[in-house]
């Protein structure tokens, strides 16, 4: 039974009388067999004699779920504002043609179905208390992705098209401070998708781990 020192970056050399770590810089990648040739009855014969595992640090189990868990509370931040900003939004106010017009509230009322049902996974892990599966924070992940872009378009497109031909300057005031806040939503749905990443890869790095670990017990 062997456990990672947490740092610096080890490769653990396996053998017949345990495992113990040397110095290396290399990052996780691979399994390799390390063999010895060695002369045997006047013949060269190859002996395998362990298990190099090159890897980098990495966090505990207890590490990443804290990770989760501030990741998920940023996730449903993000998604609130998303909630909060896109109803505001008035298509009836841009001036574009009305086939454009359609294409784009049919294109937030899907992003909106897709943000409502992450939510509903999160208010699902909250109740439950459980476990969060990597197929949620995927799940999640791609919601955030999603509403991170939406609110980009409809920033972009909010300062572009609403009121333009209008010369309050009242409501051009109001366009301009409703694209800079779905900017900013935009950007914070950004980040957490980010964070949900970064959790994402510490997590199947973990997954990986305990997998070689297995096979390495196997006789």
């Amino acid at each position: 039974m062997w456990v990672p020192h947490p740092s610096p970056p080890l490769a653990w050399v396996g053998s017949l009388e345990g495992f113990h770590p040397i110095d290396s810089g290399e990052p996780p990648a691979q399994t390799v067999l390390l063999t010895l040739q060695r002369p045997a009855g006047g013949h060269m014969a190859t002996r395998v004699l362990g298990i190099v595992l090159l890897f980098c640090a990495l966090p505990t189990m207890g590490q990443t779920e804290r990770s989760v868990s501030e990741a998920l509370k940023d996730a449903e931040y993000a998604f609130r504002r998303f909630d909060e900003v896109s109803a505001r939004v008035d298509f009836s106010r841009w001036s574009v043609p009305r086939d454009l017009r359609t294409t784009e509230v049919q294109a937030l009322k899907a992003i909106q179905t897709e943000v409502q049902n992450a939510e509903a996974i999160l208010a699902d892990i909250q109740t439950r208390g459980a476990f969060v599966t990597s197929g949620e924070l995927l799940d999640v992940m791609d919601a955030l992705s999603e509403a991170s872009l939406e609110l980009s378009d409809l920033s972009s497109n909010t300062l572009n098209f609403q009121d333009q031909d209008s010369r309050d300057i009242a409501k051009t005031s109001q366009a301009n401070a409703l694209g800079e806040e779905l900017a900013r939503a935009g950007a914070t749905a950004h980040k957490a998708e980010g964070k949900l990443y970064i959790v994402l890869k510490e997590r199947l790095a973990e997954e990986q781990l305990k997998l070689l670990s297995c096979d390495l017990k196997k006789p």
